[in-house]
């Protein structure tokens, strides 16, 4: 054997990367053979951008290839339905909450914001909402699986943002509850999966990284925060419609008569009234009579068909669908489980809903 021959079955060193030998039966193995020509094409190409001519009989040194990385450990993205957790109190998480309400959903979301009003809107498929991280809000729902969260890390989102908007600034901005068609998509096939298969950390890792881009760029403004203008009613204005409204609750109240208090066009008004609450006289004046009848159904005897009387609806079966419709209870199901406290943050705060 001359001194340039390999032993059959011996190993040897390109760098610091040991190569296997194996014997050899007169041709070499499609796998040797492959990784010979990619070696050689790796010496033409040092060769080329180096200024040597690749016939020459110049040896390059092999490039070694990059490990493959390894699997995510911690997914940046987790998938639940709301929770007795997620509901009731003020609540302010370091992370990008989206949320899908299903057909079946009764979702409230309520932001807290300190340099304007709250902010309250009542959620139905096929709406979505955007909660950024750090933002006070609270949430009313009834029990059951009927919103999806998908929950991003912040640290994660905020990185997102920063490489979509191309500036580490950035303020959210309006509207947090929107029909988005990708989120509404996205989140449809993801509840098809969820919770009867187990999502991969890869695949929810990737999942994240659309859905941050996709928010940051449709749902960011990059620069510092501004302070927020809600613009619409001035606020005297406001507290004398609310006022009317509260007086009025048994009867039958018209945008006619609540643009009136304020010496203001009906059209007029009750454009400006959504621009200040994000609620509709109409939809503004339902949440405050179910708000009165959840009160006299926890607090008093009289019977369902005067609770129903005394917040403005003529018959005791449009109260009671009404009512299960914006509370997830018939009116009879609710005094009795106020009264056995079992529900505490459904009836404490599910029709607390100022704007």
């Amino acid at each position: 054997m001359s001194r340039f021959e390999i032993p059959q079955g011996s190993a040897s060193f390109v760098g610091s990367h040991k190569i296997r030998h194996a014997p050899c039966n007169g041709r070499a193995p499609a796998d040797r053979r492959h990784n010979q020509q990619m070696h050689r094409g790796d010496a033409m190409l040092t060769a080329n951008h180096a200024g040597i001519d690749s016939s020459s009989s110049v040896h390059m040194p092999m490039r070694p290839y990059p490990e493959a990385p390894a699997a995510a450990c911690e997914p940046v993205m987790r998938i639940a339905y709301l929770g007795a957790a997620d509901l009731g109190s003020v609540r302010t998480s370091d992370s990008l909450d989206i949320l899908v309400p299903k057909e079946t959903a009764n979702l409230f979301t309520t932001r807290h914001m300190e340099a304007a009003r709250d902010r309250t809107a009542y959620v139905r498929a096929p709406l979505v909402v955007v909660v950024p991280p750090a933002l006070p809000h609270s949430l009313a729902d009834r029990p059951g699986s009927h919103t999806l969260l998908l929950r991003i890390a912040g640290p994660f989102f905020r990185a997102t943002a920063c490489a979509a908007l191309g500036s580490d600034q950035f303020s959210s901005v309006e509207p947090h509850a929107t029909n988005d068609s990708l989120l509404r998509e996205v989140a449809d096939a993801v509840d098809q999966q969820f919770p009867s298969h187990r999502l991969e950390a890869n695949f929810l890792n990737a999942l994240a990284a659309l859905l941050a881009a996709h928010v940051a760029r449709n749902y960011l403004a990059a620069g510092p925060a501004r302070a927020v203008s809600n613009g619409g009613l001035a606020a005297h204005k406001i507290r004398c419609v609310r006022t009317f409204v509260a007086e009025h609750l048994g009867e039958t109240i018209r945008v006619e008569q609540l643009a009136a208090e304020v010496h203001m066009s009906p059209f007029h008004f009750a454009r400006m009234f959504k621009q200040s609450t994000e609620q509709s006289p109409h939809l503004y004046i339902l949440l405050q009579r179910i708000k009165r009848a959840k009160e006299l159904l926890a607090g008093t005897d009289s019977p369902i068909i005067d609770v129903a009387a005394d917040v403005g609806f003529r018959t005791q079966g449009h109260f009671t669908g009404v009512f299960h419709r914006y509370t997830g209870f018939t009116p009879k199901a609710f005094r009795m489980s106020a009264r056995d406290a079992s529900i505490p943050s459904v009836a404490s705060t599910a029709g607390d809903r100022n704007p």
